[in-house]
């Protein structure tokens, strides 16, 4: 991981430097009609930022999908079992409700509270 945060950092360098030689020279580039090869090379310079961006953007994107689905699942299969409980009459619809209400609220305010617990 080391050696491709080096290689993002010296390919986006590099694309500074073709930025800062092309604004400096602007004149003579224009004069030699070189716009679209410096463009070309600019743009190629940016590949291997462009392809970092895109793997840390997937498994960002996986990761949190993943923190979204368990949630939902935990929460359906909550009521799953809810609903067994009070298809057998063990449990009627308004007890189900303040239990998942409960257990739900109370295991999102003890992630908020983890979130200020001293680091052992």
């Amino acid at each position: 991981q080391g050696s491709s945060q080096e290689e993002v950092a010296k390919a986006y360098q590099e694309s500074g430097s073709i930025v800062s030689e092309s604004i400096s020279n602007i004149r003579t580039i224009y004069s030699f009609g070189c716009q679209e090869s410096l463009a070309a090379m600019y743009s190629t310079k940016l590949d291997i930022p462009l392809k970092a961006g895109r793997k840390k953007g997937h498994i960002k994107g996986a990761s949190f999908g993943f923190s979204q689905f368990v949630p939902n699942v935990l929460n359906s299969v909550a009521f799953l079992i809810g609903a067994a409980f009070i298809r057998e009459d063990l449990l009627t619809f308004r007890d189900m409700s303040a239990v998942i209400f409960c257990v739900t609220f109370g295991a999102y305010g003890g992630g908020q509270a983890a979130a200020f617990a001293p680091d052992a």
